[in-house]
């Protein structure tokens, strides 16, 4: 059994019977009912959790390969040896050794504009959770009786366990299953026509949850990509939608998140992203809708999806395609942040830190999302940070930590520290002046797109500071700068330019073409 570990990409070891039974929450449940029995009486005794760790979802990280690519292997070869490995994905997930942070709950049938919401959401997910709980339950009990050694149970009893319970049957038909691993198999090979009959296959016979969801996107995936029978976007979408909305309970499927690698998804999850992205963007002749995009975003979050709620927030906060509702922004964000994503508790730190229509200006708060954000190496957020401590703003003025966090932010890929560290060496506040490094600094600025970093390194360029003198590069990135909204850049591209000869001005237009 693994326990505490992620497992490769909609990939899992195949599994004894008590694996798959101890993956279900009845398990926890009849062991901690045996556990309180035992103690019933006792003095000094109280209720305990349960014995086993709530049960999760692994994750993995999405493929995305470029189709047009020449395949790894060629087409029409022999196929690829499958040995024992199985892909399919076990019932209820996998068990961490971690308990679930209290605070952090899906909000069944309180999420606007989710496939939950509405009238009887929350009811119908706890009747699925129920009638899932209670078909687990004589299997559970065997499960237990036969990891403490009874010697009341036989081989037959546990079989016959088996054979009526749907669950289970559908767990072992998995193990079974090799037209799922055989599809990755040549997915990774770059095969995808022939993967695609396969996805096929294991799509119409394994269930939600032990790798039909999987095989589902995997199918609107290869569709999407021109792998089909001509335009087949209908049943690609149909095919989406079947992984995107499988039953999902919390306490069954919570999926596991890594805040260093938010991008981590089920197939669930990466499906309701996928058409989120397809209804925003109106991809493969759909046409435009926000408000279904938005369905599609927070069905995502809905299934455990942390990073779904900063796409939410950004739409409302930005007003992309809808009206701008900044308090529906910051309730998305928070929900993020809570759950531990860090581009989120950094967003709520600059609503708090800049105030907005129903926000109101909170520093502390402000400064402790940055500090939480920052525990996950969030470069925006230690960029925040520096700039608070710089100016004194909720925290006491102090240059030295205020440098140590731009650098870190800049050494993290955040351009506005990058001209921040620049800004420093260049005038040589806190550290020694050094207009090389500050030239150095600049330059990446620009290299990443900022236009303050463009004019500061265009000006360098210009004057031979820092380095040698370049007019026709200064000019091209003043256009540049321009061109990203710098307010000076067109005054200063007019002054290099005089200064140019002819020659210098055709290589000038050269390089901002290639800028």
């Amino acid at each position: 059994m693994v326990q505490g570990k992620r497992l490769p990409a909609a990939e899992a070891p195949k599994w004894a019977i008590c694996s798959v039974i101890a993956r279900m929450p009845r398990y926890a449940m009849a062991l901690r009912s045996q556990s309180s029995a035992s103690r019933e009486g006792m003095p000094g005794t109280s209720a305990e959790p349960p014995i086993l760790p709530p049960v999760v979802q692994p994750t993995r990280m999405p493929r995305n390969p470029d189709y047009k690519a020449p395949p790894k292997v060629p087409a029409g070869s022999p196929l690829p040896d499958l040995g024992n490995t199985r892909f399919g994905l076990p019932m209820g997930g996998n068990i961490a050794l971690f308990a679930a942070d209290p605070s952090v709950r899906v909000e069944a049938g309180a999420l606007p504009g989710g496939f939950e919401g509405g009238e009887g959401g929350a009811q119908r997910a706890q009747a699925y959770g129920q009638a899932a709980l209670s078909a687990t339950q004589a299997a559970t009990l065997t499960c237990v009786q036969l990891m403490r050694g009874s010697s009341e149970l036989t081989r037959g009893s546990a079989s016959s366990v088996m054979a009526r319970d749907p669950y289970i049957a559908a767990a072992e038909f998995a193990m079974r299953d090799k037209s799922l691993p055989m599809g990755f198999a040549l997915f990774e090979q770059g095969r995808y026509a022939e993967a695609l009959p396969y996805f096929e296959e294991a799509a119409r016979g394994l269930t939600d949850h032990n790798g039909g969801d999987e095989a589902a996107l995997f199918v609107g995936k290869l569709l999407l990509a021109g792998f089909g029978k001509g335009d087949e976007t209908d049943r690609a979408i149909k095919s989406l939608k079947r992984a995107a909305l499988i039953n999902y309970v919390e306490r069954l499927h919570q999926p596991v998140f890594d805040p260093a690698r938010p991008e981590m998804n089920t197939a669930s999850g990466e499906a309701a992203m996928m058409l989120g992205a397809i209804y925003r963007q109106g991809l493969y002749g759909t046409t435009v809708d926000m408000n279904e995009a938005c369905r599609w975003y927070r069905r995502a979050a809905y299934v455990g999806h942390v990073a779904a709620y900063k796409v939410l927030g950004d739409i409302q906060y930005f007003g992309l395609g809808m009206p701008r509702d900044p308090k529906a922004a910051f309730a998305d964000y928070e929900r993020g942040a809570k759950r531990h994503l860090a581009s989120a508790q950094t967003a709520v730190g600059d609503m708090l830190h800049d105030g907005d229509d129903g926000i109101a200006v909170d520093l502390p708060r402000a400064i402790a999302w940055y500090r939480e954000a920052l525990k996950h190496d969030d470069p925006d957020a230690a960029y925040a940070l520096a700039r608070a401590y710089e100016r004194g703003e909720g925290v006491p003025a102090d240059r030295e930590v205020a440098f140590g966090l731009y650098r870190k932010a800049a050494l993290s890929g955040s351009a506005e520290a990058r001209v921040a560290v620049g800004h420093y060496y260049q005038t040589g506040t806190f550290v020694p002046r050094d207009e090389t490094t500050a030239r150095r600094w600049f330059e990446l600025a620009s290299q990443d797109g900022n236009p303050d970093g463009m004019f500061n390194y265009a000006a360098l360029l210009a004057n031979g500071r820092g380095g040698d003198r370049d007019l026709p590069r200064a000019w091209a990135w003043l256009k540049v700068a321009a061109a990203r909204g710098n307010e000076q850049a067109a005054t200063a591209m007019a002054a290099v330019e005089a200064r140019m000869t002819a020659e210098e001005k055709q290589k000038a237009l050269a390089l901002s073409g290639k800028l």
